[in-house]
């Protein structure tokens, strides 16, 4: 259960910072005509340095528990081959 909740938050963090990368193009690109071009260019920029930094922290958290199911999983086929 405890994989399954860290798998979530992890695709949860993924799919949040891709939002966010689309967010700060899209704010760039619709302010670029503008005088805040600087301001939305800055933030797209945060949003980006954002993204490539929590994107694998979610992907890493995805990983884990996938492999804390896998072991799960191995230890009940061990003990249920033991109690055979």
């Amino acid at each position: 259960m405890k994989s399954k909740s860290l798998a979530m938050i992890g695709w949860a963090l993924i799919i949040l910072q891709i939002l966010a990368l689309v967010a700060g193009f899209v704010w760039m690109i619709l302010a670029a005509e503008t005088e805040a071009a600087k301001v939305a260019t800055d933030f797209a920029i945060e949003m980006t340095l954002t993204s490539f930094l929590v994107l694998p922290v979610g992907a890493i958290m995805v990983w884990n528990a996938r492999a804390s199911q896998t072991r799960q999983m191995k230890s009940i086929a061990k003990r249920s081959r033991r109690a055979v």
